[in-house]
């Protein structure tokens, strides 16, 4: 059997007398002169990497010498690959930090955002000293501003030494060495050092991930992006350090120095690329971040990232040399912008009538829901030329019902049934007819269409998109239902579209926060519309068929209608009345 072992260990097997041939016959009488053997020094030589095949034949156990020979040499090998990836591994160690006295934190200054509109700058925007470098280099900034997230690998963590960023000296040196401090990736496999605290928010994403989410798809694009982008995993962090927080609280600052971080990988990613060198998970990181603006509340911020958002579009030449997930982002990112502004959506339309029908992926033996219209609302969307809203209130009537009968931790039904194309089509045609009937202003007493389609949009957000309880978006939206209902007259309303009243009063009241004005108000005017109906004494199965023959009420928002119900119907809160 041939083995290949290397040339420089058979030397000595060649030398040895065991080795040496035998004379025979009359290579006896010769006589064999040699010099005495002068022992030589011997030269260090570097490592041959020359083999040679040692012929082994027969079993294996006639030849021990070369059995042991062979062993020797594969053993040698193993060992010498184990030092060499142990020593590589130790060099990616960062050093000890020393504790030398710490500085007093500057304030972090503000500069415009790279890709925003020239006019409002963001307070968002950090020095790049503060951005968090890569595990690739350990050496520190120009500045002499060493890691933000700093190392400990002491048994004995040293609170004190853990570098704080500016704004939140307020933190508690132990809670400062959760969020800031150690280091969970000794592999570099992630764009940013990670800490106990960011793998926490991650398995939360991995464990409980918003099912009607715009960029989940059967390949797990966005996670994959995610996971190589350092911008994009930072607004990611933020958004899921916002949603594990308390949303009562005024401030998040975990939830912010995420926010900042990422705002400082964009720019500096900015400073480095030319026209076609965005990557497409920097834009993504500008569309999430204008996402999560608008639903704080925070118009002012979230135009100056649309207007950039534009711009990074334009420069990869439109939508549709976007890859799909990310196309699909960007389009829900223009829609909640025109929604929070009340205005129309930047980027062309998109048509998805070519999608099949939902019923296609309805569960089997689960039948299609049709919705009924009521003879006058029918009456009413044909004289003002408003009748494409018949079919708009059907689809979002199946979506609603789509929800409720697919598993609720399956999203491959959803990414099937392509959902968010669905529900972007519902959104961009009621935005589209509300910006047609602000022009065309009724002043009617009994004017449906108006309140029909803002209470449609908060529907949209509430019932198809699933948003936060509790969101600066839904509150928005409530406020808006709110201002129309009360500038039309319910009692003429109430003659001609009773049920579709009552529908708007609950989806209002369940939508308003618990202990506002606006939920108060709801409840009062439904308190009102059921005594007119003679509803008081109805059950809740009977009241709420009333409000599924108007519109599917997602299960979850249905169980919070019967709350807002049993509060209406309240004999000491009607007392007080």
């Amino acid at each position: 059997m041939p083995i290949m072992v290397n040339e420089g260990t058979s030397k000595s097997r060649k030398s040895s007398p065991s080795n040496r041939t035998k004379p025979k016959g009359n290579d006896l009488q010769t006589p064999i002169i040699s010099k005495p053997s002068v022992p030589k020094a011997k030269k260090p030589q570097p490592p041959c990497n020359e083999f040679r095949f040692v012929n082994q034949l027969g079993t294996r156990d006639q030849d021990e010498e070369a059995k042991s020979e062979v062993k020797s040499h594969v053993m040698r090998r193993v060992w010498k690959k184990h030092k060499d990836s142990q020593a590589k591994w130790i060099k990616r160690l960062p050093p000890l930090r020393s504790k030398e006295p710490g500085t007093p934190n500057s304030d972090v200054t503000s500069e415009a955002s790279s890709f925003g509109s020239p006019e409002p700058q963001s307070r968002y925007s950090v020095s790049s000293s503060h951005h968090p470098t890569p595990r690739s280099s350990g050496t520190p900034s120009v500045e002499g501003t060493e890691n933000l997230l700093s190392i400990q690998r002491e048994d004995s963590v040293d609170h004190s030494s853990i570098p704080i960023p500016s704004g939140y000296a307020h933190v508690s040196p132990r809670l400062a060495a959760y969020v800031f401090g150690s280091d969970c990736d000794p592999f570099g496999t992630f764009p940013i050092p990670l800490t106990p605290r960011l793998h926490e928010l991650i398995h939360l994403d991995a464990q409980d991930p918003v099912r009607t989410s715009v960029h989940e798809d059967s390949l797990d694009t966005f996670s994959s992006c995610a996971g190589t982008n350092a911008a994009l995993l930072y607004i990611t962090l933020s958004w899921l350090a916002a949603r594990a927080g308390d949303s009562s609280a005024p401030e998040n600052f975990e939830s912010s120095f995420y926010l900042q971080s990422s705002v400082s990988a964009i720019n500096k990613e900015l400073e480095n690329a030319d026209e076609c060198g965005l990557s497409e998970g920097t834009i993504a990181a500008v569309a999430c971040m204008t996402n999560m603006e608008n639903l704080n509340g925070e118009r002012c911020k979230a135009m100056i990232h649309m207007n950039g958002l534009e711009q990074m579009v334009n420069l990869k030449g439109g939508l549709h040399n976007l890859s799909t997930v990310l196309r699909r982002l960007i389009l829900w990112t223009d829609l909640l912008n025109a929604t929070s502004w009340q205005s129309t959506a930047r980027f062309p339309h998109i048509d998805f009538s070519y999608l099949q029908p939902l019923s296609h992926f309805l569960p089997i033996f689960e039948p299609k829901p049709v919705l009924s219209f009521n003879d006058c609302l029918m009456r009413n969307l044909m004289q003002t030329g408003n009748g494409t809203l018949l079919p708009i209130l059907q689809d979002a009537h199946e979506l609603a019902h789509f929800l409720d009968v697919i598993p609720p931790k399956d999203i491959n039904y959803l990414n099937e049934a392509s959902y968010p194309d669905r529900v972007y089509s519902i959104e961009h045609h009621v935005l589209e007819l509300l910006a047609q009937n602000d022009i065309i202003i009724d002043d009617s007493p009994a004017g449906i269409i108006t309140p029909l389609l803002h209470s449609l949009l908060l529907y949209t957000y509430t019932n198809l998109r699933l948003t936060p309880v509790g969101g600066q978006i839904r509150r928005t939206l409530v406020g808006r239902l709110r201002m129309n209902l009360e500038a039309t007259e319910l009692t003429v309303l109430n003659c001609s579209f009773a049920a579709e009243l009552m529908w708007m009063l609950f989806l209002g009241g369940t939508s308003a926060s618990q202990g506002s004005e606006d939920r108060k108000w709801f409840k009062e005017q439904l308190w009102w519309v059921l005594n007119r109906n003679s509803a008081l004494e109805w059950t809740w199965e009977q009241t709420s068929g009333v409000l599924k023959g108007v519109l599917w009420l997602e299960k979850s928002f249905l169980e919070g209608c019967q709350t807002f119900w049993v509060e209406a119907l309240d004999l000491e809160w009607v007392a007080n009345l």
